[in-house]
Parts: structure tokens; C-alpha cells; sequence
């Protein structure tokens, strides 16, 4: 039978292989749609770059951005300004709380929403 630490130690090392695969599998699926991403080393999130996106880099046209992933995309990401990040158009994607299957389904409708954006321009 482990012991508590052995248990512990278990634990925080399968959690840590398994933030860092889904960690990889955001930054590597958002680099495909051409989303840059600032380099984590830790963490529950990443922040993603949508400033292209924004018709004036204010927290006016992010909040309308973030609205609109919201209502058509279906995903509920943090627009920078909600965690006071200073420049418009950063948003926080949290990848800690879903499966690998649910990640990559989130991937695929910002993938089409990209895809979209970028026809119409």
C-alpha cells in the first residue's frame, strides 16, 4: 500500500502530465489558426492574441469581440480587460478544466471562427 506522500506525489505528477499534453494541445491548435499565444511555464490558462481581430484596439471592441465568441462560437474565454491586462485584444482561455476531447472541440469552433473572420475581410 503507498503512503500519503507516495499518494501525493502520484497525484501532483499525473495532474502535471496532464496540464502540460492539454497545455500543448491549446498552444500547438491556436498556433494553427494563426493565434499567437504568450509562453506559459505553469499554469491553468494561456492568453491568446485577438488584437487582428479588433476593428480599434479599445476595450469597447474586445468586449464586442468577446460577445461575439461567446454568442456564436459558444466559448466563454476571459477578455484581457476583466483580469487588467492593458493592451486590447489578449483574452485568458482556461484549458485546466476540460478533457482532451472537450479541448479539442473548443479548437475546432475557433478554428472555423477564424476561418469566418478572415473570408470576410
Amino acid at each position: 500500500m503507498l503512503s500519503n506522500k507516495e499518494l501525493t506525489e502520484n497525484y501532483i505528477n499525473l495532474n502535471r502530465e496532464r496540464l502540460g499534453k492539454r497545455y500543448e494541445m491549446i498552444v500547438n491548435g491556436l498556433k494553427k489558426a494563426g493565434i499567437e499565444c504568450l509562453k506559459g511555464n505553469a499554469g491553468l490558462f494561456c492568453w491568446m492574441n485577438l488584437s487582428p481581430l479588433l476593428d480599434e484596439p479599445t476595450r469597447e471592441d474586445e468586449l464586442a469581440l468577446w460577445k461575439n465568441i461567446l454568442n456564436e462560437v459558444r466559448l466563454n474565454i476571459s477578455p484581457g480587460s476583466s483580469c487588467h491586462c492593458s493592451e486590447p485584444g489578449w483574452f485568458r482561455v482556461c484549458f485546466a478544466n476540460m478533457s482532451e476531447q472537450t479541448l479539442g472541440v473548443a479548437l475546432e469552433r475557433i478554428h472555423k471562427f477564424i476561418e469566418q473572420r478572415n473570408n470576410l475581410q
